[in-house]
């Protein structure tokens, strides 16, 4: 403050007082020297609470005695406005992630840096940096937290680099809103800390579910456990059982693999529940619930389709298979199984020797014999029993035999009339030369000369 003494007079004593206003403060730092026949200057400090008047008007008195005065001391006064600046706002700092965008996965963390610009004239005080959102999803790493508190200087910056993580309970793949939240505050304000945040897009992924789902053509991974288990199936069965593979789109498997999915998205908590550690994939997964779920699956389609595979190929031998216990009406029954004709071709060891017709033999359409080799069989004597209807059972047979032939449907015809005849006696059934030897495995050079097609029955 300054007090100008115009009359040049000597002041001897002076002195400031000041009259109060809310919220301000005033208070002499220095005094000037005295007595004095110049212009008085005092250096004065003034502080402004939250309560104080902006602008604030300041009122000094200057209470003051001229050198040789007996009179009453001299009082006058002044005012002067104080201006106080504004606190900063939290609102001034401008925060971004950069990257603006980026993808994490289980393997693969995203690191970022959120960067935060200081454009006051004040220090910004940073503190609990969080991650906001996708929070269900991902989270800070755990060994590389944030730093606890940090600070901005006027017009600075602060980039604070952070690695982001899927959490260990699983995710659900897809884009979201990046969500970085913190708390500022400044240097010339009491303790009053405001919340921030900063934003970007982040993908969130699980490593090779997208490529799997899109190379079997899937939504979802709801719907995986199913298409594979289909898909393995019949691959599995096919290789098995040797059949032609079919489309596993078509609409019948396509429900089936709808439910054998639904069947697995319940049961998987149950299993991962009894090994210890639950896992629900309609809610969230990582990669090692999807390997659980393929290896699954494969186990349980290749698994299902080899059992169907052998079951088919079980039922093909046993359809098939000829063996020397065979009696004629095994025979007969397992052509007809076979879909085969009942012209079959026969064989012989010498058709110029004396014993020709004894070694006339039939060559079986089915079995698995060795190479080289092939089964055999004599032909099947038939001859009229003597239960109700024999004669016209007979007449019957031999109509068929003379009739028709050449499509499995005669053969199949053919077998269930004798074999209702042979039921109910009204026909018998015999091997031609010798009743205990059926079916027999023979080398192809035992019986190399071919005499024609011969009927398996011979009527007597």
């Amino acid at each position: 403050m300054l007090a100008k003494n115009s009359k040049r007079s000597t002041i001897a004593s002076a002195s400031l007082s000041f009259i109060p206003v809310t919220g301000l403060t005033a208070k002499i730092i220095q005094n000037p020297p005295l007595p004095s026949a110049g212009d008085l200057f005092w250096i004065l400090e003034v502080t402004g609470g939250e309560t104080a008047p902006v602008p604030a008007k300041l009122v000094i008195q200057l209470t003051y005695a001229t050198a040789g005065a007996t009179n009453t001391p001299i009082v006058t006064a002044t005012t002067t406005t104080i201006s106080a600046p504004s606190p900063a706002s939290v609102t001034a700092l401008k925060a971004a992630v950069a990257p603006p965008d980026g993808s994490v996965e289980e393997k693969t963390p995203l690191d970022v840096v959120l960067e935060i610009d200081n454009p006051t004239r004040q220090t910004a005080h940073i503190k609990n940096i969080a991650l906001l959102a996708p929070a269900n999803y991902v989270e800070f790493d755990p060994k590389q937290p944030p730093p606890s508190m940090s600070e901005i200087p006027p017009g600075g910056r602060l980039a604070t680099p952070l690695h982001i993580t899927t959490k260990k309970e699983g995710v659900v793949p897809g884009t979201y809103t990046l969500v970085i939240g913190f708390n500022a505050g400044f240097s010339n304000q009491s303790p009053q800390w405001a919340p921030a945040t900063a934003q970007a897009k982040i993908n969130v992924e699980v490593r090779g579910v997208s490529d799997a789902l899109q190379f079997l053509n899937v939504g979802s991974l709801l719907l995986l456990p199913g298409a594979l288990i289909i898909l393995t199936f019949i691959a599995s069965f096919s290789w098995y059982s040797g059949r032609a593979p079919v489309d596993w789109k078509n609409p019948f498997l396509l429900v089936v693999s709808v439910i054998l999915s639904f069947v697995a998205a319940e049961i998987y908590p149950v299993v991962t529940q009894w090994r210890g550690d639950r896992h629900d994939y309609l809610k969230a997964y990582q990669l090692q619930d999807v390997i659980n779920v393929w290896v699954g699956s494969v186990a349980v389609g290749g698994g299902g389709g080899m059992i169907a595979g052998a079951l088919l190929k079980f039922i093909q031998w046993w359809k098939a298979s000829p063996d020397p216990a065979d009696k004629p009406i095994d025979v007969l029954c397992k052509l007809k199984r076979h879909g085969a004709d009942f012209w079959l071709t026969a064989v012989q060891r010498d058709p110029n020797g004396d014993d020709a017709a004894a070694q006339l033999m039939l060559v079986l359409p089915f079995g698995g014999a060795a190479a080289g080799r092939r089964w055999l069989i004599q032909r099947v004597r038939l001859q009229q029993g003597d239960a109700n209807g024999a004669a016209a059972r007979y007449q019957t047979i031999v109509s068929l035999l003379n009739g028709d032939r050449g499509a499995a449907v005669h053969t199949k015809k053919l077998v269930e009339v004798v074999q209702e005849g042979f039921n109910a006696r009204q026909v018998l059934l015999s091997w031609e030369r010798s009743p205990d030897v059926g079916p027999v495995e023979a080398a192809d050079a035992e019986y190399p000369h071919v005499v024609g097609p011969r009927t398996i029955i011979l009527p007597l």
